[in-house]
C-alpha cells in the first residue's frame, strides 16, 4: 500500500489514476491512497478486506519520507490496520532515496532547464507547412 499526501484539490485525481493504472498493468495487491485527499484511508481499507489478505506493507509515496510517514503512515494507519486484523510491516523509505528516482529526477529537472516552449500557434503553423 504506497500512501501518498493527497490533496483537497482536483490534483488528487493522480492518486486514484496511479492505482487504476497499477490495477490494469496486473498489480491488483497493489494500492495507492492519500492521507488528505483520495483514495482515503476508508476507500482503501475496503479494498484490502476485499483482498481477502492480511499482510500488508505500508510505504509512503512521498519524494521526502518525513513527519507523514513516521505521524500519519507509521503510526495512525499501521495501528488502524492491525486493529482491523491486518499484519502490517513499513517501509519508511522516500521515493528519494532510490538511486532510479534521483537519476529520473535529475534527468528531467535538466530536461525542464533546456525546454523551450514553443506557442500553440507557431506548432500549428509547423504543423501546417509539413503536410506541404
Amino acid at each position: 500500500l504506497f500512501v501518498g499526501h493527497g490533496t483537497y484539490t482536483p490534483a488528487t485525481a493522480c492518486y486514484a489514476m496511479l492505482d487504476y493504472m497499477l490495477k490494469d498493468k496486473g498489480f491488483s495487491q497493489m494500492h495507492i491512497g492519500t492521507i488528505e485527499g483520495y483514495p482515503s484511508f476508508e476507500t482503501v481499507l475496503r479494498r484490502l478486506k476485499s483482498d481477502q489478505n492480511n499482510q500488508v506493507t505500508l510505504v509512503p509515496f512521498m519524494f521526502v519520507a518525513g513527519d507523514h510517514a513516521v505521524n500519519d503512515i507509521d503510526t495512525e494507519w499501521k495501528s488502524a490496520l492491525e486493529k482491523e486484523g491486518f499484519r502490517v510491516n513499513t517501509n519508511l523509505r522516500g521515493l528519494g532515496e532510490i538511486p532510479m528516482i534521483q537519476d529520473l529526477f535529475i534527468e528531467h529537472a535538466r530536461f525542464a532547464c533546456n525546454y523551450k516552449m514553443v506557442k500553440i500557434l507557431d506548432k500549428k503553423k509547423r504543423y501546417a507547412n509539413e503536410g506541404n
